[in-house]
C-alpha cells in the first residue's frame, strides 16, 4: 500500500478545482473508462500517473484558455476527487 503525503496548500488547490466545470466534465468522461484504461492513468485507486498529470494539465489548459493548476498534480487529483464524488451521487433513474 502506498501513502501519499500532500501539503495543505496542495490539498486546498485540489479542493478548489474539484467542482470546476471542466474538471467535472473530465471526471464524467473517465468514469466511463474501463478498469484497464484507468489503470494506465491512476495507480492505487487514487494516485495519478505522471502521464495522467500531464494529459490532465494539457486538457484543462486547452479547455480553459491556458489556465493551469497551481501544482503539477493539482488537475489530475481534482479529476480523481470529482470522479469519486460523481460515483457517490445517487443516479437518477430514466423515466
Amino acid at each position: 500500500m502506498s501513502v501519499t503525503a500532500v501539503s495543505p496548500t496542495f490539498d486546498a488547490s485540489v479542493r478548489a478545482l474539484t467542482a470546476h466545470p471542466v474538471i467535472v466534465e473530465m471526471a464524467l468522461d473517465l468514469n466511463q473508462a474501463s478498469p484497464d484504461q484507468l489503470a494506465v492513468l491512476i495507480t492505487g485507486g487514487s494516485d495519478p500517473t505522471d502521464r495522467f498529470m500531464f494529459l490532465a494539465n494539457d486538457r484543462f489548459a486547452e479547455r480553459t484558455g491556458g489556465k493551469r493548476g497551481q501544482f503539477i498534480g493539482t488537475v489530475a487529483r481534482a479529476v480523481i476527487a470529482a470522479m469519486n464524488v460523481l460515483r457517490d451521487q445517487p443516479q437518477e433513474s430514466a423515466q
